[in-house]
């Protein structure tokens, strides 16, 4: 609707008098009887409200920010993600955004593409700042807005210039990909669900796998899904790692083995008992470490009983 109504009148301000057309409310009906006519249970039961309510108010998820842990990630993370992960479409998205709302100001008169554009991405904004954050995947909706804004404004910001436009569209293009070769060969940065090693761990402790005694597995589905495809047994009584940042994390004094990614040994909180005591008191007898991974260990208990 946003870009159906972006070259009209229907919203208009002279700095005097703010305009809103008759013809809004019933496009906001219309709209409705499409979504009744498509999905209706999703209004008359509520769908659409509900899982918009549960989403908003869906539990903290523990977040690897940086180098550190968060129980409950801070708003902050927002920024932090949109610095690191999308630099250029961030700089070159409040540049043209500006750039066409100050030449709408100098011209004295904003248009209802301004006030549409602006309403949508308070919109996605808010709701992705409201909701619940679980890494930066919660900020696709609001980038997806914010590229359409750019485009839409693309051409005002830049005074409907083909020469001008040619070139900061190049520009943009050849930054993004730059960003995106950047990332996936730095070493610096690793992606958040980059884990590696299952395989290599089943391969080669094939003999351990094969003692009796319980184990803490960040990631067991994984584990058991590779095991079932190699035709491995698992002798372990294995447990998923408690994903949270607590310090009374769950840690049974009789678990042997503790199969752990680096972000848990070192980016977890030091009271937390995976770092406090399996990183500082266990023994490593297994890592292994691919390019753009994080690197697996396996830590023994050295009081816990051989079987």
């Amino acid at each position: 609707m946003a870009v159906s109504l972006a070259g009209t009148d229907w919203i208009s301000w002279d700095r005097t008098h703010l305009r809103v057309s008759w013809a809004i409310p019933f496009a906001f009906a219309v709209a409705l009887i499409g979504v009744m006519a498509l999905w209706p249970s999703g209004v008359l039961q509520h769908l659409v409200i509900n899982d918009f309510r549960s989403y908003l108010h869906y539990g903290h998820f523990p977040t690897l920010v940086g180098d550190r842990i968060f129980e409950a990630t801070p708003r902050s993370a927002s920024v932090y993600w949109l610095a690191n992960l999308d630099a250029p479409i961030l700089a070159f998205s409040i540049s043209i955004m500006f750039g066409a709302l100050w030449r709408a100001f100098r011209r004295g008169r904003y248009s209802s593409r301004h006030v549409w554009l602006a309403v949508f991405l308070a919109f996605f904004l808010a709701t992705a700042l409201s909701a619940h954050i679980a890494g930066a995947r919660n900020l696709l909706q609001f980038i997806g807005v914010l590229c359409l804004a750019t485009g839409a404004l693309f051409d005002e910001a830049l005074g409907y210039e083909p020469r001008l436009s040619r070139l900061v569209s190049a520009a943009v293009l050849v930054s993004a990909a730059a960003n995106l070769i950047w990332l996936s060969m730095s070493f610096t940065y690793t992606a958040f669900p980059a884990t590696d090693g299952y395989r290599a761990f089943l391969k080669e402790n094939e003999n351990r796998l094969r003692e009796t005694g319980s184990a803490i597995v960040y990631g067991s589905p994984v584990l058991r899904l590779y095991a079932k495809e190699s035709g491995i047994a698992l002798a372990w009584d294995i447990s998923e790692m408690q994903w949270t940042t607590r310090a009374d994390a769950p840690l049974p004094a009789e678990t042997k083995y503790a199969l752990i990614p680096s972000f848990v040994y070192s980016d977890m909180p030091s009271e937390q008992p995976m770092r406090r005591v399996v990183a500082g008191q266990w023994k490593v007898v297994w890592s292994h470490k691919a390019d753009h991974a994080w690197e697996l260990r396996l830590y023994e208990n050295p009081h816990a009983s051989s079987h």
